[in-house]
């Protein structure tokens, strides 16, 4: 398959083709999901790699790190959601929008985490949008939902652990940064919007700035 081929066996796609009326806004959305979905999970791996040692105090783990990236993943596509919702201006068609573009994306369809998963944190092994939706049901209380569960799966896999001094370092410039990024490359796909460099590098270096003095604190004990 090459880089913005469709992946065959999509069944999400393949209904959306079938069932909804070809309007130049679904047209839009499907032309954008391979190219898209490649440039979102290349920017996972990117973004990823470029902050994992710093996060792990300098060790190598290349599972934690794959298990970051693909958490990452799935927290960009809230906002690739939210883009195609704008688009279509509706959810289902959004929701299997987003869900097609997971599967372009990794190969991999959505699941939905059980009850002990989302209390522990482990929702790291879930992919899609189904465990942010549930999580937001059972934490109504939460304000900053999707941030918070994904800081949780963030923690639970560098440090064991729900460790809120992880993941307020997390729900901080990171978190800003990442939806940043996915909303650019979701926009800039869908309408050739340019990227907003300076924006961009105020918040990597608030990013990296924020990651090292926590780094840092957690070196030395203090966390």
């Amino acid at each position: 398959m090459n880089a913005n081929d469709f992946r065959p066996g999509n069944r999400f796609l393949e209904y959306i083709v079938a069932n909804h009326a070809r309007t130049p806004e679904i047209d839009r959305a499907v032309a954008a999901l391979p190219v898209a979905s490649r440039l979102l999970w290349e920017k996972a791996v990117e973004l990823i790699r470029e902050s994992f040692l710093i996060w792990n105090a300098g060790v190598e783990d290349a599972g934690k790190q794959a298990m970051l990236t693909v958490s990452l993943f799935d927290f960009f596509l809230i906002e690739f959601f939210n883009e195609m919702k704008l688009l279509v201006g509706a959810h289902d068609a959004a929701s299997l929008l987003t869900d097609a573009a997971l599967f372009q994306g990794m190969g991999l369809e959505p699941q939905v985490p059980d009850e002990e998963a989302l209390r522990k944190g482990t929702t790291s092994d879930f992919r899609g949008l189904p465990k942010y939706a549930a999580f937001a049901s059972s934490h109504p209380h939460i304000k900053d939902k999707s941030a918070w569960l994904f800081s949780k799966e963030a923690s639970v896999v560098l440090t064991g652990d729900a460790d809120i001094g992880v993941m307020m370092m997390m729900m901080g410039a990171p978190v800003l940064l990442y939806r940043f990024y996915a909303r650019g490359i979701t926009r800039a796909v869908l309408y050739g919007e340019p990227r907003d460099h300076a924006k961009e590098q105020l918040l990597v270096d608030d990013m990296l700035e924020r990651i090292a003095a926590h780094a840092e604190r957690f070196m030395s004990g203090d966390h």
